[in-house]
């Protein structure tokens, strides 16, 4: 008997992104080892444990029976095991395995195809070496700096020619006094008053842009019942890249001023492309 449940689509593909985010931590921490030190092995471990409870509460929710799923797929069996028997509760005989970013990218996109039929069309697996609380705890920046960041961006970008490359950062902070801004996606479509909006948040980098317009355009397609979803254009991605390599913008997004400016031929960096 299949007692798995079948969600609604964006629901399942909040619980699909969330495990992605986790592959974007490990990515970053990864990429930072030496900047992190010791709490690395900490960050490392609590991302591969919300990995396999994200990456489970998808396949619980297609309609196909974990034995089945397991017994089919090498991949869905290891990341359930390692979800019952290291991250559920410790089992002495369990041997972990190393679960890298590698790894996991391929276990989410192999779970992305089975439940393909119970996902939205549009959606992606943008993957990203990017972690919010980690990338402020390298660079020092608590409330006071990140709203200094924000605001000189918010200056810098006015008026200035590279606006077209830097659209993402634009100022999305003005709302009309007539609107309330909704946060949560467990208010019923029964109760709205047509009135409420969800903000799409640029964050502090390109990055942190992308992951934070997934996620309100989630929030909006369960709260408004659309089915919006945001990706990188990836030649808007190469041109903001060469911006950056060449030192004519900064890792916030900030136009630098002309004697800042190093020019050096632009990095053979690949692009994260949809999945």
């Amino acid at each position: 008997m299949n007692n798995s449940k079948i969600l609604p689509k964006w629901e399942l593909a909040r619980y699909l992104i969330d495990a992605k985010k986790n592959v974007d931590t490990v990515l970053f921490i990864e990429k930072n080892l030496n900047e992190l030190g010791d709490i690395a092995q900490k960050e490392l471990k609590n991302a591969r444990n919300n990995f396999c409870n994200s990456t489970c509460n998808v396949l619980d929710n297609i309609g196909i029976a974990k034995k089945i799923l397991c017994s089919e797929e090498p991949l869905i069996n290891m990341v359930y095991t390692e979800r019952d028997k290291n991250v559920s509760h410790k089992d002495v005989n369990y041997e972990q395995v190393c679960f890298d970013s590698k790894l996991m990218k391929n276990i989410l996109r192999k779970v992305k195809k089975i439940a393909k039929k119970s996902l939205p069309d549009v959606i992606t697996l943008n993957f990203l070496a990017w972690d919010s609380t980690l990338f402020r705890l390298i660079r020092g920046i608590n409330k006071k700096k990140e709203e200094e960041i924000l605001k000189k961006r918010s200056e810098r970008i006015s008026g200035n020619e590279l606006t077209s490359y830097s659209s993402a950062f634009s100022n999305s902070d003005m709302i009309d006094a007539g609107y309330h801004v909704f946060n949560g996606i467990e208010k019923p479509l029964k109760s709205r008053v047509g009135n409420e909006i969800i903000t799409f948040k640029n964050g502090l980098t390109e990055e942190e842009g992308i992951q934070f317009r997934q996620d309100s355009a989630i929030s909006s397609n369960l709260t408004f019942d659309i089915g919006i979803w945001p990706i990188p254009n990836p030649e808007d991605q190469i041109k903001y890249q060469e911006l950056k390599n060449k030192g004519i913008i900064d890792e916030y997004g900030i136009p630098q001023e002309k004697e800042h400016v190093t020019v050096f031929p632009l990095s053979n960096s690949e692009l994260n492309k949809n999945d």
